[in-house]
């Protein structure tokens, strides 16, 4: 690699950093196949500067070489399956990320999450895998009988785990 060639790449990961914003540089700048030629230490650190939700459905099986990274317990045990506006209001994620999640990232990972936040109006499919790890959980939006269908899965999780002695809930 030409010394001007790696300089121009680490100003761009430099603003790229700054930016945190990978939709963007993906979709406008950049490709894959110029992402994959970066170590995965590089990788590593630019990905950690992303939401892990974003960076497991922009990655997780997009080749092998990503699809390793990002299963790392840095991307996977701590995950919020929702999304807040500027006014601090908790919204789903879009229908399509329910579904890719459901469908195809959390049956991959759902023993590593040690801490889910998820929006009410999702709850029921997300909550529809076994978490063995499950320590913490975050609720958004529940009304009255959500938060009785909780009971039930509460049971459900403690008759999967046999090592499972608490589950913190938070209720927002």
């Amino acid at each position: 690699m030409k010394i001007g060639r790696y300089v121009q790449k680490r100003k761009d990961i430099s603003k790229y950093l700054q930016d945190s914003n990978l939709f963007v540089m993906l979709n406008m700048k950049y490709s894959l196949v110029e992402l994959n030629e970066l170590p995965d230490e590089i990788l590593v650190k630019i990905l950690k500067n992303l939401n892990n939700v974003q960076v497991l459905y922009s990655f997780m099986r997009s080749n092998q070489r990503f699809d390793r990274l990002v299963r790392d317990d840095i991307f996977t045990n701590r995950l919020s399956l929702l999304r807040s506006s500027s006014s601090n209001r908790i919204y789903s994620l879009d229908e399509s990320m329910v579904n890719r999640f459901c469908d195809e990232i959390l049956p991959e990972i759902h023993h590593q999450i040690q801490w889910l936040n998820i929006e009410s109006s999702s709850m029921k499919r997300i909550l529809s895998f076994i978490y063995p790890n499950l320590n913490g959980l975050g609720l958004y939006n529940l009304d009255n009988l959500e938060i009785e269908m909780m009971t039930h899965f509460t049971r459900m999780l403690f008759s999967f785990s046999e090592k499972r002695k608490s589950l913190i809930f938070s209720l927002f």
